[in-house]
């Protein structure tokens, strides 16, 4: 491209003269109203507000003039679009100021707009941004517009602009001052910031930025193809950044600002460039910040980069085109789009042609949601969920980025998965993507999902960013891995102000060049990890944190494991600057930094409450402060029943007044204290990284008496707890009875395939006494392979399980035992039911982990709702009839068997089987992390009209259990609905509302609706829920087309689910085969119907035999034709 255009000239010309007509004057509340260049100019008297929910529109050749110095405050919406040959402008008229145009959480779209003699006024909150002042959850978007003459009394001359999102194109910012920063612009605080095409030209910055002014963590400050020049400042004369914010510039021109160097950075900000022309005059005696690279011959560090006058036509008289020979034409970045000549792209602003731009993001503005059917789903440009929008995606989709962009959540995302169908954000045709940018004010939430392969981030940051106050992000069972923020901080995640609370998740292999390498929290963040991983990440120059940095945030983190994680430069674990950390239960092993803080790393005030962790075979390598497992410098760690051992080149450190308070602790260094010892703790196998303890380690039963005992019911040790779901558990229960009654005691376990159990547990005889039969369970006692032994020895029972088959459980009642209640036992009295621990109790002699329970005695008596001192099925009738409204009340607390906290008709499900089954133990009075309030994974509906009934059919109608729903009806007369064992319907208009449980009963049909005159179609299903919410339910319609979608889970071990489609009934196969051809197994063959159909292949051939690891294929035959798919087993 040869010539530049001046946007500011072509722009200032047509707006010379404005009409001389009757004006209206204008000042107050304003309503949803036009204003029209008939009535042209507008006065402005006095402030002028649009209030949300209103809009106000602006034709093209209005003028608004100010006389007064007053805000134009925009809450709701603002849309002012000019046209190239009659703009709109916003200017001062008998008041020789305005206070600006002031954006607060609303939507602004100015095109072909002037903004001029504006001023802000001096004050703390008030100064920002002399033409424009955006901030908070807003949208802004300036095309063809004119910033100019404008003037604020701190930052942002131009304007400033924080958070929300914002799109700058075409647009001229010039002649504006700002008394402190940013004389164009000031821009950060959490926003997305694009500028594309725009010049910004002799704007005074005083004291820094004179063009640009950068501040603070953003989710994108992105400019392209800009034009910086004759802009001044104190320092940073053409750009500005600092307080991590991130400022990428891409085919741009910052030249002839002064005082020069044009660029400058501090407090850790960053000015990323490539492909641009950054002036750096010789012989400077310092250079600008750049994470990019290092400087070489006076170039700034980035690809790409030139120093070379630019040769502009005329700038005195403010003509930036380029001459033809300048050497920024065809230099910009040849990925970019080319010019509009179909050259390769300049650097610079290029020329307009008078038309408006392609939208730069995708905007989510309604509740929308991504459904796996329709996935999966290909992102190409920046994704944006407004304010008051949700974004819901389902379980099994796929979001793949086929450009480095990124998924901004102004508003709500809900990505919930399941652990069937997981949910992932994954790079597609881009080799990396964007991240997640969370900025809303609101809560959003990820559930069994992965956030893998986010890289070259505008922003600087890895994988997820949370920022703002009010900010909340819940993720429970999330993978975050594989992330790398190549400019800032935080490799996986990053939150800003905000909540993050993870658990059950895993933050892995993240690398980034600034601090946090797994994660990064600051400027008064809350976080909460539990039972987390925090595994393998690095900081790859020198920073600090490898696995977490926190700064003045509060942290509390339990049950997790922070292991394998490396720092360029401090604390390989965790580094804390002025933070507040509750660590409790926790693993802290084989960090290393290449400085100080292997395992810990704490300064500037900070405290931790650090209790029964593990602390081992981390590595700080400087000899002068060496902690390799705590160091406290100006700080206090107060530890109790914890282990800090075998660390590198010593176990503690202290210094600057700092402080490690500890009491029943094993130290590798001797501190006083009641309770401390100094003796190896005797792990079970260090080296292969198992740091239980042996049954002779000095740390068993060694705790502060006054904490809560382990597991086992003995003294708590010192050191990591056992927890309980890692592989191996045997549970006993918590029950609630009353004097005199029999109790049926089950036992839960866990276990991968095994020959061999034993166990013991102590239970008072005095007041339970056993009953006969004793054993009513066992629940491989009908199989010939099991040798079942139960003895009772004072009052302890001992039980020996062998098979000469492997078996295998996961969260099941393996026995049930019988006892009587003394008659005479005191109502209010707790008995402990309490494990023997290892080796007594083991599984396949292995340790097991080991949940005591007890037994309450007239507590409260759940599922009794009628209060009648029974349960029976009329409780579970209540409990319906109150869920649908037709009683106002019942006894909550008694009918939230489930104990999760509300009633719904899976309480009346359990209350049902008690009635059948005294014997069961309701889910509120089980071991708590034991519950299972309802079968899970997908179930698809379907409505089939046979025989005069629209029934509405389930593919997995055995895993319901109860349901709640409402139906809607064109014609709601005579109708009749038939379904469940025990069922409660109430109408409200043309809804029905239905509540229902239902009893195994071999039919696949979940309810029949019939109706005096047969309906021409069935009803619309809303809100429904199964297993209270535990089973997800899917409406299916008849499908169109012959399809076999690809199997879940995908690798699988040991089964997965293959789902079908077929238009019509016929004759179907489907069989697997091997990658040679030969046929494993038929999975299915015979006549099936129309709709969609699920199969469950196990891994195992025709013979029941396990197959090996491996790709294997599945191939669907009917008379539609046939389809073939593959699939990984990995064992």
């Amino acid at each position: 491209m040869r010539m530049r255009t001046l946007l500011y000239a072509a722009l200032v010309s047509t707006c010379a003269f404005y009409s001389t007509a009757a004006a209206v004057d204008v000042s107050g509340t304003i309503s949803t109203t036009n204003w029209t260049k008939a009535n042209s100019p507008y006065r402005v008297t006095a402030e002028v507000v649009v209030p949300t929910g209103e809009t106000l529109t602006i034709e093209p050749g209005v003028d608004v003039l100010f006389d007064a110095n007053v805000h134009f405050l925009v809450q709701g919406t603002l849309v002012a679009i000019g046209t190239e040959t009659d703009s709109i402008r916003f200017m001062k008229g008998t008041s020789p100021v305005w206070n600006r145009l002031r954006i607060f959480g609303g939507t602004a779209d100015l095109r072909y707009v002037r903004i001029s003699d504006g001023r802000s006024v001096a004050g703390e909150t008030e100064s920002p941004g002399g033409g424009i002042f955006a901030d908070g959850a807003m949208h802004l978007t300036l095309d063809h517009c004119v910033i100019n003459n404008n003037v604020s009394e701190g930052d942002g001359g131009g304007l400033a602009l924080w958070g929300g999102t914002a799109t700058v194109t075409r647009t001229t910012i010039c002649d504006n001052v700002a008394i402190y920063n940013g004389g164009g612009i000031t821009v950060g605080g959490g926003i997305m910031f694009t500028m594309t095409d725009c010049l910004i030209a002799r704007n005074d910055g005083g004291v820094r930025g004179g063009g640009i002014n950068a501040s603070r963590p953003s989710v994108q400050i992105l400019v392209q193809n800009c034009t910086i020049a004759d802009n001044k400042a104190g320092s940073g004369s053409g750009v500005w950044a600092k307080y991590q914010a991130v400022l990428t510039l891409i085919n741009c021109i910052v030249w002839g600002n002064a005082p020069s160097p044009a660029t400058f950075s501090q407090l850790e900000g960053v000015v990323n460039a490539s492909y641009s022309d950054i002036e750096i005059p010789a012989g400077a005696v310092y250079h600008p910040t750049s994470v990019m690279g290092k400087m070489a011959a006076d170039v700034y560090a980035g690809v790409g980069n030139i120093n070379a006058a630019p040769e502009f036509l005329m700038p005195s008289v403010g003509d930036y085109r380029l001459a033809a020979g300048s050497p920024c034409v065809n230099a910009g970045d040849p990925a970019t789009p080319n010019d509009a000549d179909g050259t390769r792209a300049d650097m610079g602003v290029r020329p307009g042609n008078g038309t408006l731009p392609q939208a730069f993001v995708v905007l989510i503005s309604t509740d929308t949601t991504w459904v796996k059917s329709t996935g999966p789903f290909h992102v190409s440009k920046p994704v944006v969920v407004a304010v008051g929008a949700t974004l819901t995606i389902e379980p099994g989709v796929d979001v793949l980025f086929d450009a480095p962009a990124q998924m901004v959540v102004s508003g709500r995302l809900e990505a919930v998965g399941t652990a069937e169908d997981s949910i992932r954000f994954l790079p597609g045709l881009s080799a990396v993507w964007g991240g997640l940018r969370f900025a809303s004010g609101d809560s959003s939430t990820l559930a069994f999902a992965r956030v893998s392969g986010v890289g070259n981030a505008s922003d600087g940051m890895g994988g997820v960013f949370v920022t703002g106050a009010g900010t909340r992000l819940r993720g429970s069972h999330v993978v975050i891995s594989g992330n790398e923020s190549q400019v800032a901080c935080g490799g996986g995640l990053v939150s800003s102000g905000a909540l993050l609370d993870l658990s059950n998740s895993l933050v892995c292999d993240n690398r980034t060049p600034g601090s946090g390498g797994g994660l990064l929290a600051t400027s008064g963040a809350t976080l909460s990890l539990d039972r987390c991983g925090i595994l393998r990440n690095e900081v790859t120059s020198y920073h600090h944190g490898g696995g977490l940095y926190l700064e003045s945030v509060t942290a509390v983190i339990t049950g997790s494991t922070i292991a394998g994680n490396k720092a360029a430069g401090n604390s390989g674990g965790i580094r804390l600057i002025g933070a507040d950390l509750t660590l409790a239960n926790s693993l802290i092993a084989g960090n290393s930094a290449s400085k100080y803080g292997g395992g810990i790393w704490m300064s500037d005030g900070s405290t931790a409450q650090i209790e029964n962790c593990t602390i081992t075979d981390n590595t700080g390598m400087d000899a002068n402060t060496p902690a390799g497992g705590i160091g406290v410098w100006a700080s206090v760690a107060r530890l109790k029943n914890t282990i800090v051992w075998g660390n590198a080149t010593r176990d503690t450190d202290t210094g600057s007044g700092g402080a490690i308070l500890a009491s029943y602790c094993d130290l590798g260094v001797t501190l006083t204290g009641t309770g401390n010892i100094n003796a190896d703790p005797l792990f079970v196998d260090p080296a292969n990284q198992n740091f239980h303890l042996q049954n002779s380690s000095p740390c068993i039963d060694a705790g502060d008496p006054s904490s809560p005992k382990d597991p086992d019911g003995t003294r708590a040790d010192i050191g990591m707890r056992e927890l309980a779901g890692t592989g191996r558990l045997l549970a006993l229960p918590r029950l609630m009875t009353d004097p005199g009654a029999s109790l049926s005691v089950p036992v839960r376990a866990s276990f991968t395939p095994t020959g061999g159990i034993n166990f013991a547990f102590v239970a008072d005889a005095s007041l339970l006494t056993p009953a006969d039969p004793f054993v009513t369970s066992v629940r491989f006692g009908d199989s010939p392979d099991v040798q079942v032994f139960a003895n009772i020895v004072g009052d302890t029972v001992f039980v020996s399980l062998s098979s000469s088959a492997l078996a295998e459980m996961s969260d099941d009642t393996l026995m049930v035992f019988s006892f009587t209640v003394a008659s005479g036992v005191t109502s209010g009295t707790v008995i402990p039911l309490r494990w023997v621990p290892y080796p007594v109790s083991n599984i396949g002699e292995m340790p097991a982990g080991l949940v005591n329970g007890r037994v309450q005695i007239g507590v409260e008596r759940y599922g009794d709702v009628t209060d009648d001192g029974t349960v029976s099925a009329q409780d579970a009738s209540q409990v319906l009839k109150f869920l649908v409204r037709l009683v106002p009340s019942i006894i909550e607390k008694r009918a939230d068997v489930t104990g999760n906290g509300y009633v719904s008709a899976q309480d009346a499900y359990y209350i049902l089987r008690r009635a059948l089954d005294p014997a069961l133990v309701f889910p509120v009075e089980e071991q708590e992390a034991n519950q299972r309030p309802g079968a899970g994974g997908i179930c698809t509906l379907s409505w089939v009209f046979a025989e005069g009934s629209w029934n509405l059919v389930a593919d997995r109608a055995d895993a319901i259990e109860s349901g709640e729903l409402t139906l809607i009806f064109n014609t709601p007369s005579g109708i009749h609905l038939n379904g469940g064992t025990m069922m409660a319907t109430r109408w409200v208009e043309n809804a029905l509302s239905v509540a229902f449980v239902t009893l195994p009963a071999g039919s696949n049909i979940v309810l029949a609706v019939t109706s005096a005159d047969p309906l021409s179609a069935p009803p619309e299903v809303r809100s429904l829920q199964f297993n209270e919410g535990a089973l997800t339910a899917r409406i299916a319609t008849q499908p169109h087309e012959f399809s076999l979608e690809q199997n879940t889970p995908n690798p699988f071990n040991p089964s997965t689910t293959i789902r079908f489609a077929l238009p019509e009934a016929g004759s179907v196969t489907l069989a697997v085969y091997d990658v040679n051809g030969r046929l494993v197994r038929n999975l299915a063959a015979g006549n099936s119907e129309a709709g969609q159909h699920s199969v469950v292949w196990d891994g195992c051939d025709a013979n029941g035999r396990d197959v090996a690891s491996g790709v294997y294929v599945y191939r669907l035959t009917a008379p539609q034709g046939s389809v073939t798919r593959r699939m990984v087993l990995a064992r």
